[in-house]
């Protein structure tokens, strides 16, 4: 069996028997982390992405046991260790006695999540009806002498999902998103599951994702899940995390609610709160309002340091940040604190760049390269292009257009209006992965976006001039969501 093994986990995984470790990095916390096997097998799947959905969690551990015929892990239960059982196998066997033992194990109240193709993960036991409420039809069949046709699925279709019960603890928060993965049809779903998610889509059956209690057991169902562009979309990867500690029966935590971290898309909630340093000098700003946008986060600990030409990266040795929040203008930065800066960067340290500091360090040619944006403070030729000065207007209304509503940035940010200062002129890489948007013409279209990094987090929110946006609701959820999501390593 292969082995994927992360360094936090390397100690856990010279005692496991069998399977895989997937652990999240860093301290472990102190409460006991949920055990989970993910049980695998009859169906393909592109495991080195599958495996990034469970890493990165301070409280959740994973192992792999790859079924050759189907319940080989149910032979024998008497050192069971995994509080969560999470199904990824299809069209498997699991003998009586195996079966028997599953049982044995949702009676003393181990969980179970059912993932995509596992509503068919085993196709001669009656009873995986009644503990997963959903049956996957391999063949034609006659039900009260009505013949129907097998179970059907569609790679690739675009769905648009809503969230039928967003105060679910699996849910919660959530709201109505598109998804790209394979649908299935013409299963049969039990309609005492209590119903979480649904889809008008017509190749897709309308319920695909519910909610039920087995014996003792919490269960979970979620169709998404086919390949790694369905992995590698933070809603999904919120779903599972929250299924596991719902089935699990854990509370839910206050601020652990994102997902894994994987190609630097998505994040995880942080084992510690974030260390952030808040950076100004070269502007006027309002202190106390923009202070007082992160006394009132509770998820951090922040410190505000007041510079004139990058000082804060002259020695950057024993650098205690995990994320820093660019607030300034206009300033210089030698070629060693450049070095320092992009050492910090390549570490993994977050980066969150707003409003002016767009234009934070104009002697410094990799900047624009870096935020993905250039704002130019003069006229300017640039590889034989003009390009007049930018220009910015204070207290206009702004209409914010939320191009990517799943990112976990944005997440649960509808469109909404903000009295703010506006910047127009400026150029925009177009590698970066536009966030919102606005039609406002005093503005560029582009307002918030994720610039590339191979190894960190970086992006650029241009909102937050004065007190009436700092007082802004969206802008204060922004700034958290956009510090979370840049601390997650």
């Amino acid at each position: 069996m292969n082995r994927w093994i992360t360094l936090a986990a390397l100690v856990a995984a010279l005692v496991l028997a069998v399977g895989t470790t997937w652990a999240a990095e860093g301290a472990a916390p102190a409460a006991k982390k949920i055990n989970v096997v993910l049980i695998t097998g009859g169906h393909g799947f592109n495991e080195p992405e599958f495996k990034k959905v469970f890493e990165g969690y301070d409280d959740i551990t994973a192992t792999r046991s790859d079924q050759k015929v189907g319940g080989e892990i149910f032979e024998d239960i008497s050192n069971w260790s995994y509080d969560v059982m999470v199904l990824y196998n299809f069209n498997q066997k699991i003998t009586p006695k195996q079966q028997e033992n599953f049982l044995k194990l949702m009676d003393k109240g181990v969980g179970l999540l059912v993932l995509h193709h596992a509503n068919g993960a085993y196709n001669n036991w009656p009873e995986f009806w009644k503990i997963a409420g959903v049956t996957y039809h391999f063949a034609p069949y006659e039900e009260n002498g009505v013949k129907k046709e097998r179970s059907g699925y569609k790679g690739n279709v675009k769905l648009k999902i809503h969230v039928a019960d967003p105060n679910h603890p699996i849910t919660q928060g959530l709201t109505d998103y598109d998804f790209v993965d394979e649908t299935y049809c013409r299963t049969t779903i039990d309609p005492a599951n209590h119903v979480l998610l649904t889809t008008e889509e017509p190749s897709s059956d309308k319920i695909i994702g519910w909610t039920k209690t087995y014996r003792q057991s919490n269960v979970c169902y979620l169709q998404s899940g086919h390949d790694q562009v369905a992995y590698q979309n933070p809603i999904f990867r919120t779903e599972v995390s929250r299924a596991i500690r719902w089935v699990a029966k854990r509370l839910p935590e206050a601020g652990r609610a994102g997902p894994a971290r994987a190609a630097r898309t998505v994040y995880a909630a942080p084992a510690k709160k974030p260390n952030v340093v808040v950076v100004t000098g070269g502007h006027d700003y309002e202190h106390k309002p923009f202070m007082a946008v992160f006394e009132a986060n509770s998820a951090i600990t922040f410190t505000h340091v007041a510079t004139k030409d990058g000082e804060i990266f002259e020695d950057t040795t024993n650098f205690p940040y995990d994320v820093i929040l660019l607030y300034n203008f206009g300033q210089k930065i030698s070629e060693k604190r450049q070095k320092n800066f992009l050492a910090l960067l390549d570490k993994g340290v977050g980066l969150v760049v707003m409003h002016h500091a767009i234009a934070a360090y104009p002697n410094w040619p990799g900047w624009a390269k870096l935020i993905g944006a250039r704002y130019y403070l003069s006229d300017v030729e640039e590889d034989g292009v003009k390009h007049a000065r930018s220009q910015y207007k204070h207290g206009v209304d702004i209409k914010v257009h939320v191009e990517d509503a799943p990112h976990p940035i944005t997440q649960g940010v509808s469109d909404f209006a903000i009295h703010d200062e506006t910047y127009k002129g400026y150029t925009v890489d177009p590698k970066v992965k536009m966030l919102m948007t606005t039609e406002e013409p005093l503005n560029n279209k582009s307002i918030a976006w994720v610039a590339p990094h191979d190894k960190t987090h970086v992006c650029y929110i241009q909102l937050g001039h004065d007190s009436k946006a700092y007082a802004t609701k969206e802008f204060q959820k922004l700034t958290a969501q956009a510090i979370a999501w840049a601390a997650a390593k």
